[in-house]
C-alpha cells in the first residue's frame, strides 16, 4: 500500500475470498514498517478468512507459509462444491445518461434487458455523465470501474455506446477483465436466436464484418467453441484462419445472401401476379408484432418477453378476407443504435418490406418512452427509403 498502512481494505478482503488466493500479504510504506497477512482456512465445508495485521518483518519470517499451504490443500480436497461461480457471467453495465430522466430510464432497462437476454447476470451499474474527448472514461473513473470489477468479481463489461478497437483494448488491459460494447451484444444475442439458413448466414455475415477491422497481426483464430458473450456464431464451429480467409468467407455470405434476394423477388413477382395484398409488421423490438400476427392468423409462432425474441420473416394469411387473398408479414425489430452491419446484413429480410402495400407500425402504449421508440423506428423506415409506404 504506497503511502498507507499495512491494514487490509474491504477490495483487499472481497478479492482474497472471491478468487480463492491461497494468502494475501500487504506492505505498507516506510513510516509503516509493517506487514498484514490474510489466509483462507478450510472449514468443515466452507472457508474462514483469517487475518493478520501489523506483524513485524520477524514474525513474518517464523510463518512457514509451505507447510500452511500443503496443510490447506489437503483439506480442501474434502470439500464438496468449494466452486460457487455462477455459469451465467457476471456482469456490470455502463451507460451515458441523457438529461431526460425517463429517457435514462428507458436506456437503463433497455440495456438490462439486452443483458438478460444475452444471457449474462447484471451485478451492477455504472454511469458515465459525459464521454472524454480523447478517451472514453479518465483515470478517476476508469479505478471506480476497477474496483466495481474486483469487489463484485464481475467477469464482463458492457458499455452502451459503440467502442473502438483501441478503447477495448485499453479498457480490457486496465480493468482487468472482458470488455464489451452493445454492438457485440446484439450480435451474440442474434447468434443465439437465428433459427433459419437465411438467418445464420445474415448474423454470421454481420459478425465478421464488425471483427474484421479489429484484428490485429497476421495470424488470429476464432473460435466459435470458446466460451461467453461475444463468441457465440451461428457459423463453422471453428474458424482459425487469416484476414484473407475472411474476407474470402464475407464474399461467399454475400453471394448466398444475393441468391436468397433473388429468390424473394421471385416470389415477389408471383404474389403480384395472383394479385395478392400483403401488410407488413413493424416496430421496436417486443413491441407485439408476433402476438399480433398470431392472434389475426391463428397462428402459434414463438411469443416470448424477450428482446429479439424471433429473427427470421413470417408470412401468414389473413383468413377473414374472403374475396382476395391477403397475407401479413412479420419482420425483425428495431432498436436503438441498431449496429448498421446487421441493417446491412439483414437488408435482404428488410427490403422484403419494400413489396407490402401497406406497412403498419406497431406500438407498445405501455411502454415508457415509447416516443423515442417511435422516432428510432420511423428513422429506420426513412433510412431504408420505405416512408411513402408507411401508415
Amino acid at each position: 500500500h504506497p503511502y498507507a498502512s499495512a491494514k487490509f481494505s474491504d477490495t483487499d478482503i472481497s478479492t482474497l475470498e472471491k478468487l480463492y488466493f491461497d494468502v494475501m500479504v500487504v506492505i505498507g510504506d516506510e513510516s509503516h514498517n509493517y506487514l498484514s497477512i490474510a489466509f483462507l482456512e478450510p472449514n468443515a465445508d466452507t472457508f474462514e478468512t483469517h487475518v493478520m495485521e501489523n506483524l513485524s518483518p520477524k514474525m513474518v519470517e517464523d510463518i512457514s507459509f509451505y507447510e500452511m499451504l500443503m496443510y490447506f490443500e489437503k483439506s480442501v480436497v474434502r470439500i464438496k462444491n468449494v466452486e460457487t461461480n455462477s455459469p451465467r457471467e457476471r456482469t456490470i453495465l455502463v451507460f451515458q445518461p441523457s438529461k431526460d430522466e425517463v429517457e435514462n430510464l428507458a436506456l437503463e432497462q433497455e440495456l438490462h434487458e439486452l443483458a438478460k437476454t444475452g444471457g449474462l447476470d447484471v451485478v451492477g451499474v455504472l454511469s458515465q455523465k459525459q464521454r472524454g474527448k480523447k478517451f472514453y472514461f479518465g483515470e478517476g473513473k476508469r479505478k471506480e470501474l476497477s474496483l466495481m470489477v474486483q469487489n463484485l468479481v464481475a467477469d464482463c463489461v458492457v458499455f452502451d455506446e459503440r467502442l473502438s478497437p483501441s478503447e477495448v483494448a485499453k479498457l480490457s488491459s486496465q480493468i482487468g477483465t472482458k470488455v464489451i460494447d452493445k454492438t457485440v451484444l446484439i450480435l451474440d444475442i442474434f447468434a443465439q436466436r437465428a433459427k433459419s439458413r437465411e438467418g445464420k448466414l445474415q448474423v454470421e455475415l454481420a459478425q465478421l464484418e464488425y471483427q474484421l477491422p479489429r484484428l490485429s497481426g497476421q495470424g488470429i483464430a476464432l473460435s466459435r467453441q470458446g466460451g461467453g458473450i461475444g463468441t457465440r456464431g451461428p457459423g463453422e464451429t471453428q474458424l482459425e484462419t487469416d484476414k484473407r480467409h475472411i474476407y474470402r468467407r464475407i464474399n461467399f455470405l454475400k453471394k448466398s445472401l444475393k441468391d436468397i434476394e433473388k429468390m424473394r423477388e421471385v416470389q415477389s413477382q408471383n404474389r403480384k401476379k395472383k394479385d395478392v395484398f400483403l401488410f407488413s409488421l413493424v416496430g421496436y423490438t417486443n413491441a407485439g408484432k408476433s402476438s399480433l400476427l398470431n392472434l389475426l392468423t391463428n397462428e402459434n409462432i414463438y411469443v416470448a418477453d424477450h428482446l429479439f425474441a424471433t429473427l427470421d420473416s413470417t408470412t401468414r394469411r389473413l383468413p377473414f378476407f374472403q374475396k382476395r387473398e391477403v397475407l401479413l408479414s412479420d419482420t425483425v425489430g428495431f432498436i436503438r443504435n441498431l449496429p448498421p452491419e446487421l441493417v446491412d446484413a439483414f437488408k435482404s429480410t428488410l427490403m422484403e418490406l419494400e413489396q407490402a402495400d401497406v406497412i403498419l407500425h406497431l406500438v407498445d402504449l405501455a411502454q415508457e418512452g415509447y416516443e423515442k421508440r417511435i422516432e428510432v423506428v420511423d428513422q429506420m423506415i426513412k433510412t431504408l427509403g420505405l416512408a411513402e409506404n408507411k401508415n
